[in-house]
């Protein structure tokens, strides 16, 4: 009597076929028999050739810049003398007005929209100073402002 496999004998079921399909394909023999085991790959190709070169795009637009000046509260806004189509990757470096002060000087963005900048310099006080390692550098520290993308 031969032997049925209880998937061939449930109606609807799916993986009756897929099991039937699957010993069918192990029971017929290869080129010249059953296959072995794949061989290592060989070893790779030389490189192809480089493609062709597409054309150059256009010429970007040089970064705007400028140096401000902080107010009593440490900020300055620049507002761009050409807007941007959208917010521009925008740098800022304070310039320390008294370099022989241990104390550090770094610049936050506080806001960069398509048609301004807002910085803000704070200095380091080494110590906690109410609650704080760094207060408002005050006002006429210089920085220098860096903005680059795509002017209207």
């Amino acid at each position: 009597m031969a032997y049925r496999p209880a998937a061939r004998l449930i109606p609807d079921n799916p993986m009756a076929g897929v099991l039937r399909e699957a010993q069918r394909a192990a029971r017929q023999p290869g080129p010249r028999g059953r296959q072995g085991d794949q061989g290592e790959p060989g070893p790779p190709g030389p490189p192809g050739p480089p493609g062709v070169q597409g054309p150059a795009g256009p010429r970007g637009e040089p970064p705007a810049a400028t140096v401000v000046s902080t107010a009593a509260d440490g900020r300055a806004t620049w507002v761009y003398a050409r807007p941007f189509t959208q917010p521009p990757v925008v740098t800022a470096t304070a310039v320390d007005p008294d370099p022989s002060d241990p104390r550090g000087l770094f610049v936050t963005l506080e806001a960069v929209t398509a048609t301004q900048a807002s910085v803000r310099v704070w200095q380091s006080t080494g110590v906690l100073v109410g609650g704080q390692t760094a207060v408002p550098a005050g006002a006429g520290v210089k920085v220098h402002v860096m903005a680059a993308g795509t002017l209207t």
